[in-house]
C-alpha cells in the first residue's frame, strides 16, 4: 500500500500524540471542526487496515500507532 501525503500527514500527527481523536486531527490539519473528522476518516480506515494504527473507543473514538507483536 503507498501512502497519500494526506496520510503521512495524519500519521505523523498521531505518532507525535500518541493518543488522537479524528476531529483533533482534521484540526491539526486547518480544517474547521464542523469538517475536521469526516476530512481525515477515509486515511484514518486506510491506515488501519494496513495495520498502521488502531482504533481505541471509550468514550471517545481515538487512534494510536499499531505496537509490533514482538514485543
Amino acid at each position: 500500500m503507498e501512502l497519500t501525503a494526506k496520510d503521512k500527514s495524519i500519521l505523523a500527527i498521531i505518532t507525535a500524540a500518541g493518543t488522537i481523536g479524528p476531529t483533533d486531527i482534521g484540526m491539526e490539519l486547518g480544517k474547521s471542526y464542523n469538517s475536521a473528522s469526516s476530512f481525515c476518516t477515509p486515511s484514518l480506515k486506510r491506515l488501519m487496515n494496513a495495520g498502521f494504527i488502531v482504533r481505541i473507543k471509550t468514550d471517545k473514538v481515538r487512534y494510536k500507532l499499531k505496537q509490533p507483536s514482538n514485543l
